[in-house]
C-alpha cells in the first residue's frame, strides 16, 4: 500500500498529459491502419450528442460520488486512494486539471471504445466487444483493485452507450465532464467526498 500511494504521489501533469498523448497517438495510429473515419457523432444529432454528454457527465458524477458516501471496505479503498492523489492535484492549477480531464475523455476513449471496442466488435459481436474494452479500460486504471472495479463499471456504461449510440462524441463528452469535475472536487471540496 505505502509503494501504491508513493507511485501515485509521483505522478504530475506532464506524466499525465504525455500519458494520454500516448494514448491517442496509438489509437490514431490504430484507426490509420483500418483506413476508415471514427463515427464521432452516430446516430445522434451534433446538439444531442454536446447536451447528453455534458449532462450524462454530471450524472455519472453524481452518482459515483455518491458510491464514496456509503460505508463499507470499497468505498474505504476508493477514498485511500483519492486521498493519495490528492496531494498531487493540490498543486495544479485549474486550468490543469481541467485540460487532464479532456485530454482523458479524448485520448481513453478513442483507444477504448473507437479502437478496441470496435475491433472487438468485428470478431466476436457487441457484447463481447464491450466486455474487452471496459476490462482493459479498468486495467488501464490499476491504482488498486477497487478503482480497477469502478473504472471497468464506467466502462461498461460507457461502451453501452457507444454500442447504442455509435457516438464517440457523447462518450467523450461524459468521461471529460466527469473528470473533469471529480479533478476539481478533489482539490477545491474533498469534504463532499468524506475525505
Amino acid at each position: 500500500m505505502e509503494s501504491e500511494n508513493k507511485q501515485i504521489k509521483q505522478l504530475n501533469f506532464s506524466s499525465a498529459i504525455w500519458g494520454e498523448a500516448g494514448m491517442f497517438v496509438l489509437a490514431l495510429f490504430f484507426i490509420y491502419m483500418r483506413e476508415f473515419e471514427p463515427s464521432y457523432w452516430g446516430n445522434l444529432r451534433t446538439t444531442e450528442a454536446i447536451v447528453y454528454g455534458v449532462v450524462g457527465g454530471f450524472l455519472s458524477y453524481l452518482v459515483i460520488g455518491a458510491t464514496y458516501l456509503v460505508p463499507g471496505s470499497f468505498t474505504e479503498d476508493l477514498k485511500k486512494q483519492v486521498a493519495a492523489l490528492k496531494p498531487m492535484f493540490d498543486k495544479m492549477p485549474n486550468w490543469q486539471l481541467v485540460a487532464i480531464g479532456i485530454s482523458a475523455g479524448i485520448a481513453e476513449e478513442f483507444l477504448f471504445r473507437e479502437v478496441l471496442q470496435t475491433w472487438v466488435k468485428g470478431y466476436w459481436g457487441g457484447m463481447w466487444a464491450i466486455i474487452v474494452a471496459s476490462l482493459a479500460f479498468g486495467f488501464a486504471h490499476a491504482i488498486s483493485v477497487g478503482y480497477i472495479i469502478l473504472t471497468v463499471i464506467i466502462g461498461l456504461v460507457l461502451g453501452y452507450l457507444y454500442e447504442i449510440t455509435g457516438s464517440l462524441v457523447l462518450v467523450m463528452l461524459i468521461h471529460g465532464v466527469y473528470d473533469i469535475i471529480a479533478l476539481l472536487v478533489i482539490r477545491h471540496k474533498p469534504h463532499w467526498l468524506k475525505l
